[in-house]
């Protein structure tokens, strides 16, 4: 049931991100010649059409997301001053492509969620509030003995399976998401890993990584090691609570080394 219900999750997510780059690149595109912007368009209605038809769950983004909509995540918490200064950034500099690559502010129903476990003291306790790639994988607060949400661990699930502790909390994830590279997330773990031979840039990467230097005084990252460095550091405190708190809800066993 479950790897029904993952697929179910990975091919909504699909027409999701289609749906996504459509938009993208019919209403927030100029100079499209008019028979290629005819052909986006109507591209884009059949998609519409066809996620109406089939109740398909689509994630609400930045292009056309309020803080009173991304304050849905939060099930009455108050949304991190963080994250309300990082929509902002995302509305005022980076509204039509990534500054980190695949990551971006989301709503999420926690329909990703419900793929491991529907219990409600599972469910209260992960909020989801950003896509970690373009397949499904997403970061969500671990509310570790109710912590508050601008110290709670983020951890990420993948849409192939694996969940995993990334970070030690939200500052921490930012200097993360400065490497500009999605996680690589499976059953044995997760990775942040740089090509340099084949890096290139999000669009609004430099900017990210200048708003952290003056808005957060927070030192953007280069290297795979550093990044290897901050996840080391978040599951040496977090790891192996989270995968103990997670069995007891998915009935499986783990280890962690």
């Amino acid at each position: 049931m479950f790897a029904s219900s993952s697929k179910a999750l990975l091919y909504s997510h699909k027409i999701d991100q289609l749906h996504k780059i459509f938009y993208k690149q019919t209403f927030l595109k100029d100079n499209i010649p008019t028979k290629i912007k005819i052909f986006r368009q109507l591209s884009y209605l059949i998609l519409t059409i066809f996620i109406n038809l089939h109740k398909l769950p689509i994630t609400v983004t930045r292009h056309d997301m309020t803080l009173k909509e991304y304050s849905h995540n939060f099930m009455g918490y108050t949304v991190p001053a963080i994250l309300v200064d990082l929509l902002t950034f995302e509305k005022d500099h980076a509204i039509d492509d990534y500054y980190s690559e695949s990551f971006e502010l989301i709503v999420d129903d926690k329909f990703g969620l419900k793929t491991w476990s529907n219990e409600v003291d599972f469910l209260n306790q992960l909020l989801p509030f950003a896509q970690a790639d373009n397949n499904g994988s997403f970061y969500a607060f671990w509310l570790y003995k109710n912590q508050d949400l601008n110290t709670a661990p983020i951890v990420v699930f993948g849409s192939e399976g694996g969940y995993h502790v990334v970070a030690n909390n939200l500052l921490t994830l930012l200097r993360l998401l400065s490497l500009d590279v999605e996680p690589m997330v499976d059953e044995d773990g997760v990775y942040y890993y740089k090509d340099e031979e084949n890096y290139e840039p999000s669009l609004y990467s430099r900017k990210f990584k200048k708003w952290l230097r003056e808005y957060y005084f927070l030192s953007p990252i280069s290297t795979n090691f550093v990044a290897e460095q901050l996840v080391e550091e978040a599951q040496d405190l977090y790891q192996e609570l989270f995968l103990v708190w997670m069995a007891s809800f998915i009935k499986k066993t783990y280890s962690y080394n």
